[in-house]
């Protein structure tokens, strides 16, 4: 089995089991949720992530093929061995070229990443760095990803092996799980892997905020922030003496109309003499 414990080759003699003390179906299960995390299993179709998902959420398996198109969508309750309840919102993303930029979008806000491949098909194996590619350039930097080789049952049909697998996990410093949604083997294991990272990655969080005197309990927005104040100051009127009088203004007498006197001497109405004839 290949496990916690990533970065060791398994024993020979060690047999797959579906160990784990992450309970997928709690007593308590009306307790509210302690944490909320979204989880995003990625990976070339055919590699069995819609398995992965219905095997961990509903503990059913189908052999019939069905292509996933756009996401699928499912929530499951869990239980740490530390009686933590966490609620995870797990989603199924199609593996087909077409669907690549719709799958992009539900990076954004994701905790945790199942990049899955197909142990029994190689091509799924050397795709997994251009996924990988895709992860870290539309997650946040502290998401954490864990790598799954499924189909580990079938070991007639194997074209990846365990040590090249475990090669690659290393070198990206990633957890690899050899998983088997047939069987039901290391489903359970690979997801407590991610609630135990993000359950350590929130206390650590906490731990900073209290030594900084920050209180959890309470999260204010920056924007939202008023500083305190004293009473707001009174408005006084402001002391003005009486308003101005208007007073009329002070004019001299109007001008005086001006009659222009008509001599009527000189538009006498006498017929004029007539002159004496020499």
């Amino acid at each position: 089995m290949v496990g916690p414990n990533w970065d060791k080759p398994a024993e020979p003699e060690e047999k797959l089991r579906p160990a784990g003390t992450l309970q997928r179906n709690p007593p308590n299960n009306d307790k509210p949720p302690t944490y909320l995390f979204k989880i995003i299993i990625v990976g070339d179709e055919t590699v069995g992530k819609t398995s992965f998902l219905r095997r961990f959420t509903d503990d059913t398996f189908s052999p019939q093929y069905s292509a996933t198109i756009g996401v699928d969508f499912a929530v499951k309750v869990v239980e740490t061995a530390k009686n933590e309840v966490v609620k995870l919102q797990v989603w199924d993303t199609a593996g087909q070229e077409r669907f690549r930029s719709m799958t992009s979008s539900y990076y954004r806000g994701g905790h945790g990443v199942v990049l899955m491949f197909d142990v029994t098909k190689r091509p799924s194996f050397l795709h997994l760095s251009n996924w990988l590619t895709q992860i870290q350039s539309f997650s946040n930097d502290d998401t954490t990803i864990v790598l799954v080789g499924n189909k580990a049952d079938e070991d007639e049909g194997r074209e990846v092996g365990t040590d090249e697998a475990l090669k690659f996990a290393h070198e990206n410093d990633l957890q690899y799980f050899e998983a088997s949604a047939k069987d039901d083997v290391n489903i359970v294991n690979a997801m407590e892997a991610l609630c135990t990272a993000n359950i350590e990655r929130v206390q650590r969080l906490r731990a900073q905020k209290k030594e900084n005197g920050l209180n959890d309990s309470v999260k204010v927005s920056p924007q939202r922030q008023t500083k305190q104040q004293g009473p707001p100051p009174v408005r006084r009127p402001s002391v003005e003496g009486p308003p101005p009088v208007r007073r009329p203004s002070v004019e001299g007498p109007p001008p005086a109309r001006r009659v222009s006197v008509i001599n009527l001497s000189d538009y006498s109405t006498s017929k004029p003499k007539k002159s004496k004839c020499c």
